[in-house]
């Protein structure tokens, strides 16, 4: 449910990376990076570009994927475009990797897969996904964190990755539990989903995943 850099200098020491970004006059931006591009048997991984507005906004207005999301489903073309700066600065400044998850036939975004709350001197972040509803059960989104763990533990040298959940999303935490996130505790009313007085709440199931615990596809017990 949590939804939410290039790295200049890596450098191996007890399991950290450092980050060096290139020194910038006053008044230049930062060149938003390419991010690398994660290919699979049936979708890949890929940066988001100005052309994915549209199909942002399908998959983050549907309610069937805002059930066990953080915040209530998109109303406006607006809210998907400034989704894609947000990532366009995520990426710019370390904070965020963020792919779009699109069918390797068509190129078409289907959905979005993010590394979020990275922190390099620990080598860990978060992770976040979510997928269009005609493209469920398809075992997309199994392949999609697939081809993003390996990305993290190979060739980022990321030792942790998190992720939290809806309690009640029993098939979010199935994909996680396969490729071997474990539990380890609920954050009690973690989201507020409206800001008065008596809103909303929602609690959030706490996974973690070592790099030695990971369980890549095609090896865990379900197949799947």
């Amino acid at each position: 449910m949590a939804d939410r850099p290039e790295l200049g200098f890596m450098q191996a020491r007890r399991a950290s990376l450092i980050i060096r970004l290139p020194r910038r006059s006053k008044g230049t931006r930062l060149k938003t990076p390419t991010p690398p591009r994660l290919q699979g048997e049936r979708i890949v991984l890929r940066g988001f570009t100005r052309a994915d507005r549209n199909a942002l906004f399908a998959v983050f207005s549907d309610t069937r994927v805002t059930r066990y999301w953080s915040h209530h489903a998109w109303t406006e073309i607006a809210q998907a475009q400034r989704y894609l700066n947000g990532i366009a600065r995520g990426w710019r400044d370390g904070s965020l990797q963020q792919w779009a998850i699109a069918d390797l036939q068509t190129d078409q975004a289907i959905g979005s897969l993010t590394f979020y709350d990275i922190v390099p001197a620990h080598a860990r972040a978060g992770i976040g996904y979510a997928l269009q509803p005609d493209h469920w059960g398809k075992g997309l989104a199994a392949e999609a964190v697939d081809l993003a763990l390996r990305h993290a533990f190979d060739s980022l040298g990321w030792m942790r990755i998190e992720a939290d959940t809806d309690p009640d999303n029993a098939a979010s935490i199935r994909l996680l539990e396969r490729v071997g996130f474990q539990r380890e505790g609920i954050a009690r009313e973690r989201y507020r989903l409206d800001m008065g007085e008596l809103g909303q709440t929602q609690d959030s199931l706490l996974l973690g995943l070592l790099k030695r615990d990971f369980v890549p596809r095609g090896l865990d017990a379900s197949g799947c």
